[in-house]
Order: structure tokens, then C-alpha cells, then sequence
């Protein structure tokens, strides 16, 4: 099946198989198992798909624009939906740290992060920023991506820092 029209918003590659592909588009989640010459859609129909990332066990979440997010632990044949804690339930970035823990930044509702496999999740900074990207640094450190500049987190202090860089 060959993919439909519309954007894509975001590619990861399987972590073990490098044949699996999969693909968040505006309408759906889709994956190759033949490095992108056919795809199947796989779930979360009508969604909007922005983000995907693994967790350590290999399992597979999706972020979206309005719906929160999923996680998949049979390669997208079954979603459990997860937005406990999220305002707008938008999911533009996602990550998961070294322990699991899941980082979303917003368009306009800053980081959020679950240390629960998503169960809850809790704002911890940017609460009105636009969350361009953000990466870890150690075990302690965030930085972010924002209009207003470079942000810094502590997760010991629990403290933001503009580092400038402003647009």
C-alpha cells in the first residue's frame, strides 16, 4: 500500500531491525517492514501524528496533536492512550531519558514529563514558551529550544535559566 497524501511529521527507524520503518503523518501512523518501498497504516486514524519514540523495552509512543499520547507494545496493532495531566493534549516533541521517564514539549504549553509510563503527567517549566526542541544533557540537565531564546533546566534545582539566543 502506498502512502496517502498529506505531510509527513516525523520517521523513526525500528532499533533492533533496520527494515522496519515507521511514519506519524497528519492522518495516521503507518509502517514499512521493507525500509519504505510499501507501507501499511497501522492505527491512530484521523490523528495527527507528530512524535515517536521508544522506551527501553522497545515499545513504540506517539505523540499527537490533539489526543495526547499512545503507546503501542505490538508494533501498532493495539494504542492505549495516555493524557492524564496534559492541557491541550498536544505532543509536538518526545523523548524518554535513560530511565524512562517521558519529556513532551508543547506548542504553547511548555515540558511536560511522566515518571510513571505515562500514567500522569506534570508541567516542569516553559509553561507558555513554544517547545522547538529540547535534548538531555547528563542526568541533570535539559535544554530547550524556544522564541525566547536557549532555556537550561536543572532537574536537581528544578530551575529554568535562559541562556539567550533570543529570535
Amino acid at each position: 500500500e502506498s502512502l496517502p497524501w498529506g505531510s509527513t511529521r516525523c520517521l523513526r527507524e525500528d532499533l533492533i531491525n533496520p527494515n522496519l520503518l515507521y511514519l506519524g503523518t497528519e492522518f495516521a501512523f503507518w509502517i514499512s517492514i521493507d525500509r519504505g518501498q510499501n507501507w501499511t497504516q497501522l492505527g491512530l486514524a484521523g490523528k495527527a501524528v507528530l512524535s515517536l519514540a521508544f522506551d527501553s523495552y522497545g515499545n513504540l509512543l506517539a505523540g499527537t496533536l490533539k489526543d495526547g499520547l499512545f503507546k503501542t507494545t505490538d508494533m501498532g496493532k493495539t494504542w492505549t492512550q495516555h493524557q492524564n495531566g496534559l492541557y491541550r493534549k498536544q505532543v509536538f516533541r518526545l523523548k524518554m531519558n535513560d530511565n524512562d521517564d517521558i519529556f513532551i514539549g508543547s506548542e504553547d504549553e511548555g515540558i511536560f514529563r511522566s515518571v510513571n509510563n505515562g500514567e500522569s503527567f506534570e508541567q516542569i517549566g516553559l509553561p507558555t514558551s513554544k517547545v522547538n526542541n529540547f535534548v538531555f544533557s547528563g542526568d541533570s540537565l535539559i535544554f530547550s529550544s524556544t522564541p525566547s531564546g536557549v532555556q537550561k533546566y536543572n532537574r536537581l534545582t528544578k530551575k529554568w535559566t535562559n541562556l539567550g539566543l533570543h529570535q
